[in-house]
């Protein structure tokens, strides 16, 4: 072993010896010289170390003890004067002021056996992620910037490093496997004994060593015959390498960054719209419409917009010519600031996917039909939306009924951010241009679909019964097409051909019981047609903050239906809802829904609690969906 001795000047109550392992840097003897000559000099350790010592390869230096052999007696003189002693694993060159702060970390917890620094890119500055076997996709750089929002200490499992502070109590008590040959595997072995006695390992997370991570291993990984022998001794060296690789660390570090990214980088928004489907229905509507929005707003704001769609259905809708200010993607590509979805979930598995992937997380409720009306969800639903209640950092609803119902169902704590964001209420992007000034035609539509709560096959039914000298169009159900009655069935109509139908008639009818906004009728209204609809508190909601041409007209039951009906055929007054009576200035478009939409992500970031985090990622981990 080589060493030197120092007569130093040092802070009280810090006393640490320095070894180095070159044995496997490649070095020769000038550059040994030149390495050491920095060591004591360029980084201080000459007046900071009571000693130095380091272990070459015997192919360097002919009369160096076995590498093994210097660490032994590295170990063991620090033992003697009960010093840290301070590990380096190759060319490391750290200023000896690190020391002073890992040496602080040991006062957090006595059972706290090894402390070790976290690393930047000596060439970019950025913070390289605590060590891995590389089998995590959570390995993404961060900026320094990051570092006063994470944990001052992170207790790891043994994690041998470039740079390692072991505690005086470690070095005295030091197991060494007498079967390890290589300095690396007795560092691993000592690691592993000192576990076995309760002492685990330590990343300072504002402490930072810069280093040459293309020429210098941050974590050594330790192979061969070394790693044979120590697993057969220590099998449990599986389970802290797999719990090194879990840490919420590194799953929370590239999400923290991609909040909070430096000036010149913008925040990266992901939206979910992978449920959508190729058809033309509300739903689709209705993120077409926050699409629309959202591409406005991009231009506009800092954000940088990724759309998840399936290709199909994005070529259906024609996606990337009616959105060009955003990116078409077919799932997460990379970390994000937040991500919103603006269809409620169905599963924990996509719940768990925007966790690993953003680390604020918005959905937009629609409704709660599915789950009020049982056979439309599955059995797991109501636990998917009382997790996302719970768990979300905001909910979206379009409708202050459907925020009501949500919250009476599934009780979200108050820090859940709940916002209105109503779709759009404004009638140039309700009525087509093209079909704006059609004339009345000759046909009531009626409107739906098969599922129950829009009871749209028995109120076609008691119309048809009802009147039987006029003619209807039924869209949202199958039939027989008669002279007097067509059918078209529901998701088989082309958006054009849905408002010619709209703006041509009579009048149109939506018997539906259940909805979360309604997007039919505004249409309707829109083309100023008068709308029946089942009575509700959504539609006076809806009309409270609409000022459009058409009328809202509200009906209680099978006769009331039928009478009012025939009244709006016949010219006779009927009762109408009020509109506008809740509008501060114009009615919702939808620039301003994706406005809304973005404030509220906004909002979430702002007000942003890691602990919130923290307890999502820890139900996720239970239900087994640990990401990628």
């Amino acid at each position: 072993m080589h060493s030197k001795r120092f007569d130093t000047v040092e802070p009280p109550r810090l006393s640490y010896d320095v070894f180095v392992d070159l044995s496997t840097s490649g070095l020769d003897e000038r550059g040994l010289e030149a390495a050491l000559a920095e060591l004591v000099h360029g980084c201080g350790f000459g007046v900071a170390a009571r000693a130095i010592s380091f272990a070459v390869s015997p192919t360097t230096r002919a009369d160096a003890p076995l590498p093994v052999v210097a660490f032994r007696r590295a170990l063991s003189a620090a033992a003697r004067e009960r010093r840290h002693l301070l590990v380096i694993l190759g060319c490391v060159l750290p200023p000896n002021e690190v020391v002073r702060p890992l040496a602080e970390a040991f006062l957090e917890d006595p059972l706290v056996g090894s402390v070790q620094p976290r690393f930047a890119d000596a060439h970019t500055g950025m913070i390289l992620p605590i060590g891995s076997s590389g089998k995590s996709r959570h390995t993404a750089l961060i900026h320094p910037d990051v570092l006063p929002h994470l944990p001052s200490l992170t207790i790891t499992a043994e994690c041998p490093a470039a740079v390692l502070l072991l505690r005086p109590e470690i070095v005295e008590g030091a197991v060494l496997p007498d079967e390890v040959s290589t300095v690396l595997g007795a560092l691993t072995g000592l690691l592993v004994a000192a576990r076995r006695r309760g002492f685990r390992n330590g990343v300072v997370g504002r402490t930072v060593v810069a280093i040459d991570a293309a020429a210098e291993p941050l974590y050594p990984e330790l192979t061969g015959t070394d790693f044979a022998t120590l697993i057969g001794l220590y099998p449990e060296m599986a389970l802290a390498a797999k719990e090194n690789d879990s840490l919420p660390l590194r799953r929370y570090e590239p999400l923290l960054d991609a909040m909070r990214p430096p000036p010149g980088r913008p925040r990266r928004l992901f939206v979910d719209c992978r449920s959508l489907t190729p058809l033309y229905n509300g739903t689709s509507r209705a993120n077409l419409g926050m699409l629309d929005g959202l591409a406005q707003a991009a231009s506009a704001s800092s954000w940088e917009i990724d759309v998840a769609m399936q290709l199909e259905t994005a070529a259906f809708h024609n996606l990337p010519a009616r959105v060009p200010g955003v990116r078409i993607v077919d799932g997460p590509a990379g970390f994000y600031a937040a991500a919103y979805t603006p269809n409620q979930p169905w599963s924990l598995g996509v719940l768990a996917e925007l966790h690993h992937s953003a680390g604020v997380l918005v959905y937009s409720m629609l409704d709660t039909i599915a789950w009020d009306v049982i056979y439309a969800g599955t059995a797991e639903l109501g636990d998917v939306w009382r997790a996302v209640g719970r768990f979300a950092d905001g909910l979206a609803f379009i409708s202050g009924f459907s925020r009501d119902r949500f919250v009476r169902r599934f009780t979200p704590p108050p820090s859940t951010l709940l916002r209105v964001v109503h779709l759009s209420l404004d009638g140039g992007e309700n009525a087509r241009a093209e079909f704006r000034d059609q004339s009345k035609g000759d046909h009531v539509l009626v409107m739906g679909n098969a599922y129950d709560h829009k009871a749209l096959a028995p109120t076609v039914e008691i119309l048809l019964r009802a009147f039987p000298f006029t003619r209807f169009v039924i869209l949202g159900l199958e039939g027989t097409d008669t002279r007097r009655v067509a059918y078209m069935p529901s998701g088989k109509v082309t958006s054009e051909e849905v408002h010619a139908l709209v703006a041509t008639a009579r009048a149109i009818v939506y018997p539906s019981y259940y909805e979360g906004f309604g997007l039919p009728p505004v249409e309707g209204l829109a083309y100023g047609r008068d709308v029946l609809v089942r009575r509700s508190p959504l539609w006076e909601e809806i009309a409270a903050h609409a000022l459009l041409p058409g009328r809202l007209i509200p009906f209680d039951d099978t006769l009331s239906l039928t009478e009012t009906l025939h009244g709006v055929l016949s010219g006779e007054p009927v009762a109408v809802l009020p509109q506008g009576g809740r509008i501060n200035g114009a009615p919702m478009n939808w620039a301003t829904h994706a406005a809304e939409t973005l404030a509220t992500i906004e909002a979430c970031l702002e007000a942003f609690d890691p602990e919130r985090w923290r307890a999502r990622d820890e139900v996720l981990q239970l239900a087994g969906h640990r990401g990628g």
